[in-house]
């Protein structure tokens, strides 16, 4: 995905993948945190939501979507782990373990991980799924 996108690779980006191993990541993280968790369709549909509205749009060094396409679904990994955090016995080592998890293609960007896109997906899923969870 890039600013030249059309708007359909919003909905399927996350379907599309760099390598086979981009894509087993992705399932692994994906399937752990659906059994460990016990996520439900109504957490991947917001997940999905969540990394399908990742704003293409230029807003200088945020900008979520950079010069590098983006693929996979790593945002919707994220997502589910910003819903997980809300429920986290220890919220501030879970959040600092994820910034951690985060920070480091920040720092290292010969990476190609954009992880301004997973800090979106994963602050967004918290706004969102804290203020819409049964509570109980």
């Amino acid at each position: 995905m890039s600013f030249s996108s059309p708007w359909w690779m919003n909905l399927v980006y996350p379907f599309c993948h760099a390598s086979v191993w981009h894509l087993l990541a992705n399932v692994w993280m994906l399937l752990s945190l659906v059994v460990r968790c016990r996520a439900r369709v109504r957490h991947l549909l917001l997940a999905y939501a969540v990394a399908a509205s990742v704003p293409s749009v230029d807003m200088g060094w945020w900008s979520v979507v950079d010069a590098t396409p983006t693929v996979g679904a790593s945002g919707m990994v994220f997502a589910l782990l910003g819903m997980v955090s809300l429920h986290a016995r220890r919220p501030w080592r879970y959040h600092l373990i994820i910034a951690l998890q985060m920070a480091l293609p920040m720092l290292c960007p010969w990476m190609h991980i954009n992880a301004r896109l997973h800090l979106y997906c994963y602050l967004l899923a918290i706004i969102l799924y804290g203020a819409f969870r049964k509570r109980g």
